[in-house]
């Protein structure tokens, strides 16, 4: 009897150690999402910023000629 009690205990402890990874790999999909967010905004950002200085500096030419 002692053995099957051992046995179920070290399969709850399996299944609860899986669970906790797989809720481990959840989070950081969850992060490496919120980076790549991040990341696409910054690009946006910056080249919002360039066709903005571009565009200034097309203008500041324009206006010399």
């Amino acid at each position: 009897m002692k053995k099957s009690v051992k046995k179920t205990y070290k399969f709850a402890s399996l299944k609860t150690s899986e669970r906790m990874r797989e809720g481990q790999k959840e989070i950081d999909r969850e992060r490496e999402r919120e980076r790549e967010r991040e990341r696409e905004a910054k690009t946006m950002i910056s080249c919002k910023t360039r066709f903005v200085e571009n565009t200034e500096y097309r203008h500041s030419l324009d206006s010399l000629i």
